[in-house]
């Protein structure tokens, strides 16, 4: 048994040890333990009876988990109404991640009518708690003008909060923010700094913007190799809206195809 496991297995023995304690904490950390079948193995029933468990003494991280467990039709039947209704409760107890979860269903019309207007509301007040994801979400909003009167300069102080927590997505976008000049001079040093930060996290997009900016000598020495070993990169990954790009590139430069 590998280190990392053995800290999962311990994990698991606790947690359920815990489970009979009635200790709300530990039940919804086992339902996730079930949903995810870390230590244990998948179980999408015993994950919801964890969460409802936990649920019942109020608290909000299981509730988040219930809502989960609806809007992807994990040991249940998919049901969006449902999942709305769950993660409401957790986002009204202050639990950012609901907040942010609540904010994407109404973001995209799940369970309720399309609604930008609350989920800016929901995606602001997560963000406020430092939620990275939530920052994201709220700088796109700012960037679309959904919900709100379109402001780059906005949207890019959200995106770099998130950014700077490490979270990959709001890295690829900042980087495109600065390739793109968009709330800030453009700077393609800056957005290539940024795309390889998202890069090396696995991002799939950074890795095809980084392919983009070697293929173009945006801001890079051009690199016509470079760019076809990011492409591969991010279709290894099984991103086919890569394909066009190394298709046309092998095309030019058949040679690069024994690279």
């Amino acid at each position: 048994m590998t280190s990392v496991n053995g800290r999962w297995e311990i994990a698991g023995q606790l947690l359920r040890a815990g489970c009979t304690t009635e200790d709300k904490a530990a039940m919804a950390n086992l339902g996730w333990m079930y949903r995810q079948g870390r230590a244990i193995g998948q179980d999408f029933t015993n994950a919801l009876l964890c969460y409802r468990k936990a649920d019942d003494q109020g608290y909000a991280p299981a509730q988040n988990g219930l809502g989960w467990m609806y809007e992807k039709g994990l040991g249940v039947k998919r049901d969006y109404a449902k999942a709305l209704l769950w993660f409401r409760k957790a986002a009204k107890r202050g639990y950012a991640t609901a907040q942010n979860n609540l904010g994407c269903m109404y973001q995209q019309g799940l369970g309720a009518k399309r609604d930008y207007a609350t989920a800016l509301l929901w995606f602001r007040r997560a963000a406020d708690q430092g939620n990275s994801m939530a920052q994201n979400n709220l700088a796109f909003m700012y960037r679309s003008g959904h919900g709100c009167k379109q402001d780059y300069t906005e949207a890019l102080s959200w995106c770099r909060k998130a950014a700077d927590q490490g979270n990959s997505v709001a890295q690829n976008n900042l980087g495109w923010m600065y390739r793109s000049g968009l709330g800030v001079r453009q700077d393609y040093a800056r957005a290539e700094y940024w795309f390889r930060k998202a890069a090396d996290q696995g991002n799939a997009m950074a890795k095809i913007n980084l392919g983009k900016m070697y293929y173009s000598g945006l801001g890079v020495d051009k690199d016509l190799a470079k760019a076809l070993f990011w492409y591969r990169q991010a279709a290894d990954q099984g991103n086919v809206t890569v394909l066009h790009n190394m298709n046309s590139l092998l095309r030019d430069v058949p040679s690069l195809a024994s690279n």
